[in-house]
């Protein structure tokens, strides 16, 4: 799965994967670091929330690798309400936000 995402592009073949293309290049390497040290993608979405054109990552447990250095142009932020999420990292595309969130 992380060889896809560092070496891959979109494709027809894999649905997620076109989602994950879809995310800016600091998210996506967010996500990356993220599979490596061990979590995992619940989910995966273009559902038009919080934007149109927003594409959405759920996370199975709490983030490890980005909390205290997300990457360039990444934000972390705390939410702390476990009906929703604990925490989300975001990157903007002009009015576009797509988020990872756990």
């Amino acid at each position: 799965m992380i060889a896809l995402l560092e070496q891959g592009g979109p494709t027809d073949e894999h649905g997620w994967l076109n989602l994950a293309w879809r995310l800016p290049a600091g998210l996506r390497s967010a996500l990356i670091k993220e599979l490596a040290a061990g979590n995992w993608i619940v989910s995966i979405s273009d559902t038009g929330w919080p934007h149109p054109g927003s594409v959405v990552v759920t996370m199975r447990g709490r983030f490890h690798a980005n909390r205290r250095a997300p990457p360039q142009g990444v934000s972390w932020r705390a939410v702390n309400v476990p009906h929703y999420w604990r925490e989300e990292l975001s990157e903007n595309i002009g009015d576009t936000e797509f988020l990872l969130i756990t």
